[in-house]
């Protein structure tokens, strides 16, 4: 799942949701961010490393305080 942020419009990636695991029945673990990752990277035709590399960046921007 790739939301957007409502407040500065960044693409971000929600990992920390227990109830989102990729695979249906199974807890979502901080060891699944490479599938999520490399999903997105599928949807959006981009490399892993790309999605990496912006999902922080974003994450950056999102939460350093101004």
């Amino acid at each position: 799942c790739v939301c957007v942020c409502v407040q500065c419009g960044a693409d971000y990636n929600p990992l920390d949701a227990p109830a989102l695991p990729p695979r249906a029945g199974e807890r979502n673990v901080p060891a699944n961010v490479a599938i999520s990752c490399a999903a997105i990277a599928r949807i959006k035709g981009v490399t892993p490393d790309v999605v990496a590399a912006t999902t922080t960046a974003n994450a950056i921007r999102l939460f350093t305080p101004r």
